[in-house]
Formats: structure tokens, sequence, C-alpha cells
């Protein structure tokens, strides 16, 4: 999952090029298979082993170095914390990770198997110019060390090469085999990261040659998953990342519900289902999620016992802050932060701001800069540290009220039943001219001509999150000139100050999540 700014193309979204299962036939496919279920399980150091045995047997095929770099890099993320997609739901989080910090003979690893398996890949094709896998595991090399250059080293010119020669190899790859649609995952990812970035960013896109295009990003992504064989996993991991910074939770739900079928033992995916249940206001069907995986912990299930408790009261503090249920968010942001050691560096800095946030919202201002001075001390120089900056400036306050954020609307004509947004403050689309907020607890959608309709299907979102007080308004569409506001859309005005600009445009009312 990834490229110029990789960070989200990762799963956990987290978003990365991720190296395929295109083993030749001299390899057991079955022993492959085996090292991915590992991998997809998080069990990463029994991946590692799988693939170096692989390796060892079979050292002139490119992509066993592939896969064995792809595990070294996945572990080292899920070290950092970095495989959730809470990494990638803000408007810049492409551009705002930590750098990374492996240790040396895991570098050293990474390194050895990305220049084994280009070199294997070179060999193949100096005597077979447009031979398929030696094409395909090319790309994908030049993909994974652009991931590792960016999150890793944070080399970015060093990525966009690399980056560049990848989405050119597999761009070749379909032009002379156009059947084969698992390389066009590399084609999708690109699109999607470059038609993601801020245009002083895509500058650099344009000097490669490609400008990005975010929707036919997510649409080539949807094929490799639709129609692909070795990449479709890949492609589900990417969809459901991508579908929650899209606030399309609703569609990633049952991606999700897919990949813990079949990889029972990653934890992760059951901790991102809980955030897609809160995304879609069921607080109560995300807490139950959390639940079910204390209670999967607690039955010594297999691959649970690397799950810290603390990182699963990060989870049901988390969805208890942003339901405004600060009392019980505080108690166990409390017990989080006690451990904030033994976690992840991404999970520990978070608790310890949303500690501070939970306290600024309580009135407890002297114990919320406490909590921010312990953040930036926890992780100096990451993003989150730099938010507790801030709120050590001015304390921090709900964007009005948020009992969570629904998926879009369909265009006109098409079935009314996928959810909307919700919360007091709801954010902009291109299928609507303006959203806005007035009091304390009134929802007002501006919209085309369906206003009977988003009536009845606000309020019947809003009574099945269990916000009793909360109510909804529809009104008519905005227009220019309306009440002297350009642009007649004065929800977008009053969201200013409160709410961070995505990149293309829309509003992002949960910029910290």
């Amino acid at each position: 999952m990834n490229l110029l700014d990789f960070p989200k193309y990762f799963r956990g979204f987290t978003l990365a090029i991720i190296a395929q299962m295109t083993a030749l036939a001299a390899v057991p496919r079955v022993e492959v298979q085996r090292g991915f279920d590992h991998f997809y399980n998080l069990e990463f150091d029994d991946a590692i082993g799988t693939f170096r045995g692989l390796v060892a047997r079979f050292p002139e095929d490119a992509s066993l170095h592939n896969h064995l770099a792809e595990s070294i890099l996945y572990r080292e993320m899920l070290r950092a914390g970095a495989l959730e997609t809470e990494l990638v739901t803000g408007g810049n989080a492409f551009l705002r990770r930590a750098k990374m910090n492996p240790s040396p003979a895991a570098q050293a690893e990474f390194d050895k198997s990305i220049a084994n398996a280009m070199a294997a890949a070179q060999k193949v094709l100096d005597k077979a110019p447009n031979d398929k896998q030696a094409l395909y595991a090319l790309g994908i090399a030049h993909g994974l060390r652009a991931n590792y250059n960016f999150v890793v080293r944070k080399a970015w010119m060093d990525a966009l090469r690399d980056a560049t020669t990848a989405r050119k190899l597999h761009n070749k790859l379909s032009e002379i085999y156009p059947s084969y649609v698992d390389a066009r995952l590399t084609q999708g990812v690109h699109d999607y990261i470059v038609g993601s970035l801020p245009w002083t960013y895509k500058v650099l896109g344009f000097i490669a040659g490609f400008r990005g295009d975010r929707e036919e990003g997510i649409r080539t992504i949807e094929r490799v998953y639709a129609n692909g064989e070795d990449n479709r996993t890949e492609a589900a991991v990417l969809l459901a990342t991508i579908y929650r910074r899209e606030r399309r939770p609703s569609v990633a739900v049952p991606l999700l519900e897919g990949l813990i079928a079949k990889y029972p033992r990653n934890y992760l995916f059951r901790l991102e289902l809980a955030q897609m249940y809160s995304d879609l206001g069921n607080k109560q069907k995300a807490l139950a999620a959390v639940a079910e995986v204390e209670e999967i912990k607690r039955s010594g299930y297999r691959g649970y016992d690397h799950l810290p408790d603390e990182k699963i009261l990060y989870f049901r503090a988390t969805i208890q802050f942003w339901y405004n249920d600060l009392d019980e968010a505080l108690k166990n942001f409390l017990k989080v932060t006690a451990k904030a050691n033994d976690l992840d560096p991404n999970t520990g800095v978070t608790a310890w701001m949303r500690l501070g946030q939970t306290y600024d919202l309580k009135g407890d201002r002297s114990r919320a800069v406490e909590a921010y001075k312990k953040a930036i001390a926890y992780a100096p120089g990451s993003y989150r540290a730099k938010e507790a900056e801030e709120y050590l400036r001015s304390a921090y306050r709900h964007p009005r009220q948020q009992i969570g954020l629904f998926g879009t609307i369909p265009s006109v004509g098409e079935d009314l039943t996928e959810p909307i947004f919700g919360g007091l403050v709801i954010a902009g689309s291109d299928r609507f001219e303006a959203w806005e907020s007035v009091g304390e607890n009134t929802v007002i959608l501006e919209v085309q001509g369906r206003a009977t309709q988003l009536q009845e299907i606000c309020e019947r979102h809003i009574a099945g999150s269990g916000s009793g007080a909360l109510q909804c308004e529809v009104a008519g569409p905005c227009r220019p000139g309306v009440s002297g506001v350009k642009g007649g859309c004065a929800g977008r005005r009053a969201l200013e100050g409160t709410a961070e600009a995505d990149v293309n445009g829309q509003v992002d009312l949960f910029p910290s999540r």
C-alpha cells in the first residue's frame, strides 16, 4: 500500500505497495501460502522464518526475497503501531508520520532482501525483457523500498524515485499482459495516494509523470479485489483503509468481516471493525466489538497473547471519548497511560493526548496541561506531540458535539439506504451544496430536493445511535449570495477553526482521530 506519501498506503492504513504471492513453478505454493497466513495473522516472526527457509532453498526466486522484505517491514510497522486506519483518516495524514526506528539488523536484512530480489529479477529480464514474473517482482521490490525509504528513513526523494519506477514497471506489465489484473494494484494505490496529496506535493507527481486520481485509484483497487487472483487480500485491506478515510464505513464493514473470517488471529481487523461501527454512529456495536476482542484474549486464543490489555482499553476509551462518555473514557485512559511504556509509540502518545483532551472537556485544565506535556515527552517530534503542543496553547474543545460519522448519501436515483453523516457538525460533500450546524442539539442538512427522505434517514440513524437528545432538520440548498455569505455555504464558514480541510476540499471533522 504506497507511494509519494506512502505512509497511508498501509493497511491499518495504515497503505503500502505489497509483495504478492506470485511464486515460480519450482517453489511449493503451499509453503508460500503458509508464510502469508502467518503474515496476515500478524505473526511476522513466523512469516519471516518461513520465507527465510524458502529463500535459502530457492535463491533465484525474486518474489521470495520480496516476501521476506515485506514481512520485515510490516513487523516494524506493527511494533510502531502503524498498521491502524486511525493513522489515515486525517486530511494530511499521508505526510505526518513520525520516523520509525528498526534495529540495525532488521534494516540490514531488509536492504539485503531487496537487493537480492532486484538482482534475481534483473537476471531473468536480461535474457527475457518481457518476462511476466520478473517484471512484476522488480516493480514490487522498488515499491517496497519506496515504502521503507519514506516510512523508516524519511528519504522522500528516494522514495519518489522508487515509487515512480515501480509504477512504470507495472504499467509496462499491464500493457504486455492486459489480463493480469493483479499487476494493477500498484497503479491503483499510486493513483489514490497522489490524487489525495496537497497540490504542493502533487507537483512532485507531475514531475514524475503521474497526476493521480483518487476515484480512479479506488475503482482500480476494487477491480483487483473483484477479479484478481493473488492480490485480493491486499486489495481488501487497502479498500477497508480507504473506505474509512473516504467516510464510507458501511462499505468497509463486510470487507473486514471477510478478513476476520479468513485470518481470525489478526486482532487488528476486529479492532478496526469496532472503529467502523463507531464511525457509523453505533456506539453499542462498537463497544461490543471491543468486548469481543477482550473475551477472545481472555480465552487464550492463539495470536492474542501479544495484544496488551491496555491496547484494548485504549480502543474502548477512544469510543467513549467520541461519544462524550467522559467519565468512563477518563477512567480507561488513566489505566492505559499508566502502562504507556508497554505500548506501541502511536497508541502511547495518542493515549496521553486523549487524556489531556478528556480533562479539557471536563474543565480540569491543570491536569490537561500535564497530560499534554506527557504526550510531548513520550514521542517528541511526532504529529500527536505537535497536536498536544497546540492544546497547551489553547484548551481542546469538541467541534460542537460529535456522535459519530456516517457514510455518504447515494446519488440521486440510487437506493437511499446508505446511512448519512451524523453529528452536530457535518462534513461537506460533492453531493451537497452545504452542511450547517445550528444550536446545541440540531443537525441541519442543506440538500437538493430530497428533504423528506433525508429527514427520515437522519432520524432513523440518530435514534439507532442512542443519542436521544439529538434532532434532525433538513433545509433547502444553499445558493450563492444568500445572507451575504460568498457561495451561500454558511456551514463551511462556521466550521473554520474547528475542522481541518481535507486535501480534496472536504471538511474533516475528526482531524485528530
